[in-house]
């Protein structure tokens, strides 16, 4: 992990680099039924992020949440998320 993330729900999905930009990618499981949360983070700073939902407009124009979402449904195969 390069950047803190506080979240003590999120799952850690790895390292992923875009256009030389580096991101920790994590998955917030979801609450209450709702749909999972994707975050990838580039920086320290609170607002240093990237997030969405697997069905938002967000994530499907974003390449390291396109990743992130790949990941999860990888990582589901072997009930790790």
């Amino acid at each position: 992990m390069k950047y803190e993330h506080k979240c003590p729900t999120c799952i850690y999905l790895g390292e992923y680099e875009d256009k030389g930009k580096e991101y920790d990618l994590y998955c917030c499981p979801p609450a209450h039924g709702k749909l999972h949360t994707l975050v990838a983070r580039y920086g320290n700073d609170g607002p240093e992020y990237l997030s969405g939902t697997p069905e938002s407009e967000t994530a499907f124009r974003a390449l390291p949440l396109i990743e992130a979402m790949n990941r999860v449904t990888y990582f589901k195969q072997w009930n790790i998320v």
